[in-house]
């Protein structure tokens, strides 16, 4: 017998995971529900399942995704785990014959200098401008980037109310540079705006109004870095602020802090191959660390 729910409870529920988190499980459930019908929901058949997401073409993240939302409706529901000794073994197969995956274009300070010069003047442009120089600064992911709001911008920071890794909204400050707190106060006063999204769409007539959405983000994002010779995605700034953090010679805890990673190994990840030309043999045996 299933456990009830008062629906209290379940609005608790909903609070405590992220509405992007309860989006991607809804999706990931459907999908595995089409394909189980009506069949029971245990290690055999999840592990079936993530064979055929394997044969399909899908990627590994795919398979993961169901085995944390199973997982959710296990601790939901009081049943079973349906995670066994079959599913965690085919999962670990399925990893290990999948390519590594590929990561987003690294768009370093030069880089975003490049794309900065090759914006004109008009509003729009001047919002990208500002887009782009907060994105690198500050280490944004697309998703805080669109929540950011006029009234958390500082003389000399910018305030990320909530994160991937801040769910319980504590907020965090991060530190803007003078060209980037100039950009952000040019847009704000030629938008003529002074609360509410800070990052908003240019409309006819230069009315603004609304967020911008992150689907905007990446292909405002895109068209800015083909317009200056480069490839980039929303997530090529974060990367590449990384990468020139090491060649500065930013410590890893460094790096870690300033992209607000939980782990330090996705910060050791985009920045190997900076860290391999400051590493021991290039110090020790040709004295050039920093080259």
């Amino acid at each position: 017998m299933e456990l009830q729910l008062s629906s209290e409870t379940i609005n608790l529920v909903k609070k405590s995971i992220a509405k992007n988190t309860q989006n991607a499980y809804r999706l990931a459930m459907r999908q595995f529900e089409l394909w189980n019908g009506d069949g029971e929901i245990n290690d055999s058949s999840l592990a079936n399942y993530i064979g055929f997401l394997s044969s399909s073409g899908r990627k590994p993240a795919c398979a993961a995704q169901i085995i944390a939302a199973l997982r959710k409706r296990s601790d939901l529901l009081s049943v079973p785990d349906p995670v066994g000794p079959l599913t965690k073994s085919v999962m670990s197969g399925f990893r290990r014959s999948s390519p590594a995956p590929q990561q987003a274009n690294g768009m370093n300070w030069d880089n975003v200098q490049k794309i900065c010069a090759k914006i004109p003047s008009d509003l729009a442009s001047i919002r990208d401008k500002a887009m782009i120089l907060t994105m690198s600064d500050a280490m944004l992911r697309v998703s805080e980037l669109v929540n950011l709001n006029v009234g958390d911008l500082g003389n000399d920071t910018i305030l990320v109310c909530r994160s991937k890794t801040d769910q319980n909204s504590h907020g965090v400050e991060l530190f803007l540079g003078p060209p980037t707190i100039d950009a952000l106060r040019i847009w704000i006063m030629e938008a003529g705006f002074f609360n509410g999204p800070l990052f908003r769409p240019v409309l006819k007539g230069n009315q603004v109004e609304r967020r911008l959405s992150t689907r905007q983000v990446m292909r405002i994002v895109k068209a800015r870095a083909e317009s200056a010779g480069l490839k980039a995605s929303s997530h090529s700034f974060r990367v590449g602020s990384c990468q020139s953090l090491a060649e500065a010679g930013a410590s890893l805890v460094e790096m870690q802090q300033a992209g607000r990673w939980r782990d330090p190994k996705m910060p050791a990840y985009y920045s190997r191959r900076q860290s391999a030309k400051r590493g021991a043999m290039n110090k020790y045996k040709y004295g050039q660390a920093n080259d």
